[in-house]
């Protein structure tokens, strides 16, 4: 679809006065989770998976609590998550050793094989994604948003009922 007729497109939905970067970020992310959900769902992960196996590959043994807070979801959606992953042999719960109320969660080689699925489809994604943009293009794209996402993050932080980036990312 050529810029013109996404803009055109953007009019005819919200308006006039909508700007296009709200318009851009909302067609741009839609398409993304569009893209991801399909993905998940051709290697037969489940909505949260995903995340979940990406952050117990890359650091495993971790709390359910630890992973709540890394991926920012609520303690009964992330039981869900895992009570699934778990029949799909995707990951072990055990209870801690020397904290019985804490449950420690470990990825199976399934899992890390449905990881490694993911991250390689993921970066067929970014080809398409940036097909046809320069090096040199994709590195000022990438730059600029990342000076957004931290603008935002830094707006948020100042409201006081919020803290994003503290937790948003594991060690």
């Amino acid at each position: 679809m050529l810029t013109s007729e996404l803009f055109q497109k953007k009019k005819f939905i919200f308006g006039e006065k909508t700007t296009d970067f709200f318009f851009l970020y909302h067609t741009l992310s839609r398409g993304y989770h569009c893209c991801i959900t399909q993905i998940s769902k051709e290697i037969g992960l489940y909505k949260g998976q995903a995340p979940t196996l990406l952050l117990l590959n890359r650091k495993d043994n971790q709390t359910q609590r630890e992973l709540c807070g890394a991926l920012r979801i609520k303690a009964a959606s992330m039981t869900d998550i895992l009570q699934r992953m778990e029949k799909g042999g995707l990951v072990v719960r055990k209870r801690g050793e020397t904290d019985l109320r804490t449950m420690r969660v470990s990825i199976t080689q399934k899992g890390r094989e449905k990881a490694e699925q993911f991250l390689q489809r993921e970066l067929e994604l970014d080809d398409v994604f940036f097909k046809g943009f320069s090096n040199e293009e994709k590195d000022a794209f990438l730059y600029a948003l990342a000076r957004i996402t931290g603008n935002l993050i830094d707006e948020i932080n100042s409201w006081e009922e919020h803290e994003v980036g503290k937790d948003s990312f594991p060690e």
